[in-house]
């Protein structure tokens, strides 16, 4: 059963990407070392499966690193009716038009300016000023990124008549770089609280001072004038920015050094992940007749075969971990013991589920206890990483809706 609100997230979260991350000027080269799993990901657009191909045709096959699934981006756009250009010259990939073929839209500097003091958000224990929102804006409108995503692009249009997704233009840029907020600065409380902040001050000056240094002094105040912006607010998000990456750093290598025995690996796969079959069907009462079914001791599978309506579920049924399944789903799989089932019917957008929890083969588990082990430290990884988000999560002032429904 594949998880649709999970693919629209997926296609919303490249979208917030694009937005937020658009910008040239924080670009840098670095090295690591990474590891791939291929777990013979397949692609789905709007409901058919495409195979994926680079530019000379050639099959490329999606992978997983750190527990994030990369996708080749030329076979996803072109699925989606966009074309794909590569810059060598300056390491830049292009989805759709480039900027420069239609000129860049210049958001309104005078009501940008007006807010460049006003604290519109607090996260992790900063205020985020105007200056900050100004500044990811404006890089945004300058690299093209309204144009490509914005329905009803415009030079001649302002931020309140455009719309990304259907909402104003100048509340989806304001939204998505909030996003980007709320991650760089609650990693960033994080690394204050244990003393990673501390520790690492001399790194974080140190992005700090390449940053500055790639500009004059005549350079610099342009920047600061033509992005309505203040060098408080640069200063405290490139330093925000390298801070949040030392300790997501930190974080990775605390979970994926660790080392398991045997045991200790079945145990952990077995708290992060669970085995079920389902049963699909479309109405209360059939749910219901399946589970009396089930009381005088049907074989499940059997049942599967003859009312299951997920008919891409594999025989051996589903093993995921927590974040892959609609919620009601996740909950009720986790919540039970092995062999046991579902005494209630689960509904779901999707239907009427009876699921039976099953135990998880060891031999399997420690058969790939490579894969099993980055399965487990990603896990861990990512649950840690949304539990900060939650714990320094972004408030709002009520400038920010003023700041949203002025910028133009």
């Amino acid at each position: 059963m594949i998880n649709k609100d999970k693919i629209k997230g997926f296609v919303i979260g490249v979208t917030s990407a694009a937005v937020i991350m658009s910008s040239a000027a924080f670009a840098q080269n670095i090295e690591k070392v990474l590891t791939a799993v291929y777990n013979n990901i397949r692609i789905c657009v709007n409901g058919t499966e495409i195979t994926p191909v680079d530019a000379l045709g050639n099959t490329v096959e999606p992978f997983i690193i750190d527990g994030t699934t990369y996708l080749p981006v030329r076979a996803v756009a072109e699925a989606l009716g966009e074309n794909v250009d590569w810059d060598g010259d300056t390491n830049t990939v292009y989805i759709g038009e480039r900027a420069a073929e239609t000129g860049a839209f210049t958001p309104d500097a005078g009501l940008l300016s007006l807010f460049k003091n006003e604290t519109l958000a607090t996260a992790g224990g900063t205020q985020l000023k105007g200056a900050l929102y100004n500044y990811v804006i404006k890089s945004n409108c300058a690299g093209g990124v309204l144009k490509n995503y914005s329905e009803n692009y415009s030079e001649t249009g302002n931020l309140q008549s455009m719309t990304i997704g259907g909402v104003p233009a100048a509340k989806a840029l304001s939204d998505s770089a909030s996003s980007q907020f709320e991650q760089i600065y609650a990693l960033s409380a994080a690394a204050n609280a244990d003393g990673t902040a501390k520790e690492s001050e001399t790194k974080v000056n140190d992005e700090w001072s390449v940053f500055r240094n790639g500009f004059s002094d005549n350079e610099y105040a342009a920047l600061l004038e033509d992005f309505s912006t203040t060098d408080e607010a640069l200063q405290s998000f490139i330093k925000g920015m390298a801070l949040a990456n030392i300790y997501a750093d930190k974080l990775y290598e605390k979970e994926y050094s660790k080392e398991y025995t045997d045991d200790e690996l079945y145990k952990a796969y077995n708290e992060s992940y669970v085995h079920v079959k389902h049963i699909l069907v479309d109405s209360e009462q059939a749910a219901k007749d399946i589970i009396a079914k089930l009381r005088k001791k049907a074989d499940f599978d059997e049942l599967m075969k003859n009312y299951n309506t997920d008919f891409g579920e594999p025989e051996e049924g589903y093993t995921f971990t927590k974040g892959d399944m609609v919620k009601e789903f996740e909950d009720a799989a986790f919540s039970l013991k092995d062999g046991a089932y579902t005494t209630e019917p689960i509904k779901s957008a999707y239907g009427y589920h009876i699921i039976i929890r099953l135990p998880i083969d060891k031999d399997t588990v420690l058969g790939d206890s490579d894969s099993i082990k980055r399965n487990i430290a990603g896990n861990i990884y990512n649950n840690t990483l949304r539990e900060i988000f939650e714990k320094y999560s972004i408030s709002y002032t009520a400038k920010y809706n003023e700041y949203t429904s002025t910028i133009k």
